[in-house]
């Protein structure tokens, strides 16, 4: 297969905002940015016109990969862009942050990694995140959520967000997308063999960025989705490692849930199915009405790393290759 990696929003990894140019500020900003760029790369690449095409991201990238997907199908009905797009599929998405951030009392309950004390902590901070949400004050909420973020880290100790059940030292510093290892393959390796020496250096995060978004980061994008069902034949598709807590499934399953779409009583009356690798059991799936939802066991916010065989198969289910 051939695949290709996008470094988004601008400003992230080695991509880079020039004098003239400027940071992105919202998530309609950053899909017309990605389309842009598919845009020019198949005229540069012709021959990638024919080949089938699919949209793959998780966390911040499942909130962005929908809109790039509806913006990218647009472009192409428009004549602008010739490509042949058939799916969209988000892991761990950051996709209704009121769903996700009101599921974590109740889930780290459940776990047994907090107690009730905790629960009831974290519920009233979480309960007036969702009040700010559904007030306007995104800005406010913003900065609720960061105070959630500490509050958890008080409560629990030097505890891995990505996956519920990672051994950890109290010494370890596990930062999503990072590290030192990663680091200096990127700089050591990746640079070199892309020959991008001269270039700015590659980072793993930018402030910038996450400042420019700013209260748009916690704004949904629920109804990008059901777009993307109800005006699109795009495949749609969501996986959730369950071991996650920063994008916690039960969050996902309940925007889900609620969301409605011209196809959603085939998805309803689905059944869900256990699915397997050689023999093991690696999730669950349920699929109808174009959209397919998997939950992936023995993974966390990193489906791809934990648990390589159950990505696989959902790459193997959109892609049909493999």
């Amino acid at each position: 297969m051939n695949v290709l990696f996008i470094d988004s929003p601008v400003g992230t990894g080695f991509s880079y905002v020039e004098s003239f140019g400027e940071y992105a500020l919202n998530n309609k900003q950053i899909a017309l940015d990605l389309v842009k760029l598919m845009s020019n790369f198949l005229r540069s690449h012709s021959e990638f016109e024919r080949v089938p095409l699919h949209i793959f991201s998780e966390s911040y990238g499942g909130k962005m990969a929908p809109e790039f997907g509806l913006e990218l199908y647009l472009a192409q009905q428009r004549g602008e862009v010739q490509c042949q797009l058939k799916s969209v599929v988000v892991g761990n998405p950051f996709i209704s942050p009121v769903d996700t951030i009101l599921s974590y009392a109740p889930y780290m309950l459940q776990l047994g990694i907090v107690d009730h004390d905790g629960f009831k902590n974290i519920s009233r901070v979480a309960s007036e995140f969702s009040r700010l949400i559904y007030t306007g004050e995104l800005g406010m909420a913003v900065i609720q959520n960061i105070k959630l973020q500490h509050l958890i880290e008080q409560i629990i100790g030097n505890f891995v967000f990505y996956n519920t059940q990672w051994r950890t030292h109290e010494d370890d510093d596990h930062r999503y997308g990072e590290g030192p290892k990663l680091s200096e393959f990127m700089i050591n390796n990746v640079t070199k063999a892309l020959n991008l020496t001269d270039m700015t250096k590659w980072e793993a995060r930018n402030v910038a960025v996450y400042d420019e978004l700013g209260s748009d980061i916690v704004k949904p994008a629920v109804h990008i989705v059901t777009r993307l069902l109800d005006e699109t034949p795009l495949r749609v598709g969501v996986y959730s490692g369950v071991l996650d807590l920063i994008c916690a499934t039960p969050g996902t399953v309940n925007w889900i849930n609620r969301m409605s779409w011209r196809g959603k009583q085939k998805y309803v009356d689905a059944i869900r199915q256990p699915f397997r690798s050689d023999g093991y059991l690696e999730g669950y799936e349920k699929q109808g009405g174009n959209f397919s939802m998997f939950w992936v066991l023995r993974a966390g916010h990193m489906v791809q790393q934990d648990n390589p065989a159950a990505m696989s198969h959902i790459l193997r289910e959109f892609t049909n290759y493999g």
